[in-house]
């Protein structure tokens, strides 16, 4: 599963300019595979829990999430 990342920049110096650009050179992902977050495996893939990985991992805000089938 592909989960596509909308990073939260509205607090930073980076809220004005495009999502894209600010994740890139902050060198932030914005979509990861789920086989890359480090879950309990009996837990499911929940959108709380892709955010605090997300955020304890980058230590940036997550805006929102997307969960794409592939």
């Amino acid at each position: 599963m592909i989960i596509k990342i909308t990073w939260d920049f509205s607090e930073t110096e980076y809220s004005d300019v495009g999502h894209n650009l600010a994740a890139e050179s902050l060198s932030l992902p914005t979509q990861i595979n789920s086989v890359s977050i480090d879950i309990d495996e009996e837990l499911d893939l929940c959108e709380e829990d892709v955010k605090d990985f997300l955020y304890e991992t980058y230590s940036f805000e997550v805006k929102k999430i997307k969960f794409i089938e592939e």
